[in-house]
């Protein structure tokens, strides 16, 4: 059931963020909305992990990778990672199937 409001987490979000900058880690956690793939007009981004399985690859998410940047992301339950090499995406598979909670929205 996707949720209409309310679906962001900022208390979990927030720690997150803490214990990444606690650990000096220069990554932030950022959630998109339920209805929107990525945060476009913010990137182009580095790396975008997914914790949410897609039913065929986002190609919204793809376009948002900056040149060299790295999208790992379960997809159609096959752990996916996706590098941005020379204004292409280079797709490769794990080849195990993994089992994720389906992308809503």
């Amino acid at each position: 059931m996707p949720c209409a409001s309310g679906c962001e987490r900022p208390a979990l979000i927030e720690l997150a963020n803490a214990n990444l900058a606690a650990h000096g880690s220069p990554a932030r956690v950022r959630q998109a909305t339920p209805r929107i793939l990525g945060l476009p007009g913010e990137g182009p981004w580095d790396r975008i992990l997914v914790s949410a399985d897609f039913g065929r690859m986002p190609d919204a998410l793809v376009v948002q990778l900056a040149e060299g940047g790295r999208m790992v992301a379960p997809v159609a339950g096959v752990m996916t990672v996706v590098d941005a090499v020379g204004g292409r995406a280079r797709v490769r598979t794990d080849g195990g199937r993994y089992a994720f909670v389906p992308l809503i929205g």
